[in-house]
């Protein structure tokens, strides 16, 4: 096998997987014995941008990633793929759900530091927040992106496969991007840092338990691994502005294993942090095999929905 072929499986070997487990728990919270579990704020941000988060892994690895190799390059070389409203309406589509994660996952920080900061209120905001919060993002995300809706989109060759680019290179959506994701990933850094000296500090006075901490490291790691995708975007633009060829290429053969993470590392933080999502992951299993698991934290729903899961 050669390197591009290993290439392939690795991915495949992660993101197979990782996509699976997190369909099963996107359909697992929206059942209706889970619902009172999985009905606040938290989580019902957590199900929306792991809608998009699915949206975004199945978009970015068949219309970015799977191009880059030359396997697929008859497809992708072919009068289907030529530039077209089709290709136009692809790479739109792509910066839409790039923006939709990003913003999503700001809000996703803010909900953790109203729990910790302002427990006793955090109810109350999110219930007339939340639709907020959904419709902020949709907008910003797709008024960000009104230039890629408009431009000429084409694959062009690179490498023996193909790169989904713009005719006439545009630096702004990417200034954009580079802008949004350094403005929420200082956001949610300040607000992480005030939460975490909350909790180490102020946990007798708000009653912070376990519970809220695990909360918060989830939405905490989802956030370092955002703080990754920044330095990607920085690096990218650095090379786009420069005229750096060999960076911008660098740029562009990691972004598919980047793209892997940041849409697919949510469903193994939940796995790791929540009880309640280990629970229902377990009974989707056969009886056979989850009788033989570990036993899992039982949270009766009733109960569970009345603490502050928020």
């Amino acid at each position: 096998m050669n390197s591009e072929t290993i290439a392939l499986i690795v991915s495949l070997l992660y993101g197979i997987p990782s996509f699976v487990l997190y369909a099963l728990i996107l359909f697992q919270m929206i059942r209706p014995k889970y619902r009172k579990t999985f009905s606040n704020a938290f989580f019902r941000l957590c199900f929306a941008i792991g809608v998009v988060d699915c949206l975004g892994y199945l978009g970015f690895y068949i219309f970015f990633t799977l191009p880059m190799y030359s396997i697929t390059s008859p497809i992708f070389g072919s009068s289907l793929f030529a530039p077209s409203a089709f290709t136009t309406g692809i790479s739109f589509t792509l910066f839409v759900l790039l923006f939709l994660q990003i913003i999503g996952n700001c809000f996703l920080t803010l909900n953790r530091f109203t729990a910790v900061v302002i427990p006793f209120r955090h109810d109350k905001i999110w219930r007339f927040f939340f639709p907020i919060s959904v419709v902020v993002t949709i907008v910003v995300s797709i008024a960000m992106c009104w230039e890629a809706s408009t431009a000429t989109v084409l694959y062009s060759p690179l490498d023996g496969g193909y790169v989904l680019t713009q005719a006439i290179p545009n630096p702004g959506i990417s200034f954009r991007i580079l802008m949004t994701v350094f403005i929420t990933c200082l956001l949610c850094l300040l607000l992480n840092a005030i939460s975490a000296i909350f909790l180490v500090s102020c946990t007798s006075l708000h009653s912070v338990g376990k519970l809220e901490r695990n909360f918060f490291f989830m939405a905490l790691i989802i956030f370092m691994v955002q703080g990754i995708h920044g330095i990607h975007e920085l690096l990218f633009f650095i090379g786009l502005s420069t005229e750096n060829v060999s960076l911008v290429v660098i740029m562009n053969s990691m972004l598919p294993w980047l793209t892997d993470l940041k849409f697919l590392s949510p469903p193994w933080i939940f796995l790791i942090f929540s009880a309640s999502i280990r629970r229902i992951v377990v009974q989707a299993l056969p009886k056979r095999l989850s009788s033989t698991n570990t036993p899992v934290i039982n949270i009766n729903a009733n109960t569970y929905s009345s603490k502050t899961e928020q």
